[in-house]
């Protein structure tokens, strides 16, 4: 079989958050940015196209005693991540709604989102997930042993976020 003669598409966002200052992420006090800002490429999703986010973030010199520097980054990317949220909530929807095997997941992702993700990304989604969870109102439900009205009902928090 002939390989596809049709090309990618590559799409790059850039994704601008380095004022001169920015809020502590501990008490809200601004921060003055220390050097020029700094660069990275993090990985979103989008069928059959190659996305990247090229963020331009800084670090900032703290003038309050919660720490010494801190950076910002934009909302939806984790601080050093190579993927964005909208890559980890496709992995988790994958396997949570649609009931594909973490096998099934990662072929589905390389031929859709040409995304070549590794079985420990993947639980680490799953890892992250749980943990965002409240689980002891969940336990509490699940046992029967909830007493007060808001244990009466299956717990939101088990629902992805969209």
């Amino acid at each position: 079989m002939d390989a596809c003669p049709c090309k990618v598409a590559e799409i790059r966002f850039l994704v601008k958050c380095a004022p001169k200052k920015a809020p502590c992420p501990t008490c809200g006090k601004l921060g003055v940015r220390k050097r020029k800002p700094l660069h990275r490429s993090v990985r979103s999703i989008a069928y059959r196209a190659v996305v990247y986010l090229d963020i331009t973030y800084a670090e900032y010199r703290a003038t309050c005693r919660c720490c010494k520097t801190f950076r910002n980054n934009p909302a939806g990317v984790l601080p050093k991540s190579h993927y964005d949220n909208k890559v980890r909530e496709a992995v988790l929807n994958r396997i949570l709604h649609d009931a594909m095997s973490i096998e099934a997941v990662l072929r589905a992702m390389s031929r859709d989102i040409f995304l070549d993700l590794s079985t420990g990304f993947v639980y680490d989604c799953l890892e992250q997930e749980v943990r965002r969870l409240s689980l002891a109102d969940c336990r509490a439900w699940s046992t029967g042993a909830a007493t007060t009205a808001r244990h009466r009902e299956p717990c939101a928090s088990w629902l992805p976020l969209h």
